[in-house]
């Protein structure tokens, strides 16, 4: 463990990954995590939330379920 690390940990969001995929701006569009603000850590203390679910990849020019 690096030290600093005991103050923030991964983004429940984004699962650390600093970018997600957001269903309101269509199904393939990642974007960078409000919560994280794309680093991937937030502070410790920040309440957890449920990773955003990124969609299956859509086949281009299929229609969406």
């Amino acid at each position: 463990m690096v030290a600093g690390d005991d103050d923030t940990k991964q983004c429940p969001r984004c699962s650390g990954r600093g970018k997600y995929a957001d269903r309101q701006r269509g199904p393939l569009v990642q974007i960078t995590c409000e919560l994280c603000d794309g680093s991937g850590r937030v502070p410790a203390d920040s309440p957890d939330e449920p990773p955003a679910k990124e969609p299956n990849q859509i086949p281009f020019g299929s229609a969406p379920d």
